[in-house]
C-alpha cells in the first residue's frame, strides 16, 4: 500500500518452488529491502526447511533460497516456525532443528545471520536451548539481539547475541513466569518488556534491565492467542 494515496498494489504470487507452507511467515524490514522467512515443506528434496526471499527495495525477486545446511540432527524442521529480524548489515535468524528421534516434540535452537553485503549466511550455531514454539527476538539500541522463548518447562527464558559477537550460549530465566504461547517482547528505552498468555490465559508482563527482571504483574487481560507488542 503507497502511504501517500492509501492504494493497494495488488496480490503478487510468490512462486517459483514446489512446496506446502504450515507456518506464518516471518517479515523483516530494513533499510530500502523486507526478508521472508517461512516454513515449508520442498517435494523436490523430500523435507521441511527454512525457505527465504529477499525484496530489495520492497520488490520480491520470486528466488527462494533454502537455508539448510548442518543444522541439527537431519537438517529438516517441525513446524515451530522460525523467528527473523535485521538491521541495516544483516538478517538474524534464529530458528529451530528437528531431531532424529521423532519423540522428541521440542526443536533444538539454532542462530544464523545473512550479511546483506555479501549475501553469505554465517552458518548455524545451537544456542544451546530448546522449544516447541518460535523465539521473540528484538534489537537494544546497542545492537545487541535479545533472544526469548518458551522453555520445555513453560518458563520464559532469555539469552543475547552481542553486536558483532557470538551468540549467548547461556540463558537466564525470568523466574515465576509460565506460557503456552509465542512470548511478545519489546524495548522500552534501554528496557526489555515481555508480554505472554501466561498458563492460566491470563496476560502478563515482566521487565528485564540490564541482568534484572522485575517481578511477573497481571494486565488484567486474558488471551488464548500469541499477543504482540508494537514499539513508538
Amino acid at each position: 500500500m503507497n502511504l501517500t494515496t492509501r492504494v493497494w498494489a495488488g496480490w503478487i504470487p510468490l512462486t517459483n518452488v514446489s512446496m506446502f507452507m504450515d507456518t506464518t511467515p516471518v517479515l523483516s524490514v530494513s533499510t530500502n529491502r523486507l526478508d521472508l522467512v517461512m516454513t515449508a515443506y520442498v517435494s523436490s528434496i523430500n523435507c521441511e526447511v527454512y525457505l527465504h526471499m529477499a525484496f530489495p527495495g520492497g520488490t520480491p525477486t520470486n528466488n527462494w533460497e533454502v537455508i539448510r545446511g548442518a543444522v541439527g540432527e537431519t537438517g529438516c524442521v517441525y513446524d515451530i516456525g522460525p523467528a527473523a529480524i535485521a538491521d541495516n548489515d544483516s538478517l538474524h535468524l534464529v530458528a529451530g532443528a528437528a531431531s532424529a528421534d521423532p519423540s522428541f516434540l521440542s526443536e533444538e535452537l539454532y542462530y544464523n545471520s545473512m550479511n546483506f553485503s555479501t549475501g553469505l549466511w554465517s552458518g548455524w550455531e545451537y544456542l544451546k536451548g530448546s522449544s516447541n514454539f518460535a523465539p521473540a527476538l528484538a534489537l537494544d539500541s546497542s545492537g545487541n539481539l535479545h533472544i526469548v522463548v518458551k522453555g520445555d518447562d513453560g518458563g520464559i527464558y532469555h539469552n543475547v547475541k552481542p553486536a558483532g559477537g557470538q551468540p549467548g550460549t547461556t540463558w537466564d530465566k525470568a523466574s515465576g513466569g509460565c506460557t503456552n504461547n509465542v512470548p511478545a517482547i519489546g524495548f522500552a528505552g534501554s528496557t526489555l518488556v515481555v508480554l505472554v498468555e501466561g498458563c492460566d490465559n491470563g496476560l502478563y508482563y515482566n521487565t528485564l534491565s540490564g541482568s534484572t527482571w522485575s517481578m511477573w504483574a497481571s494486565t488484567e487481560g486474558a488471551t488464548t492467542t500469541p499477543p504482540t507488542i508494537s514499539g513508538v
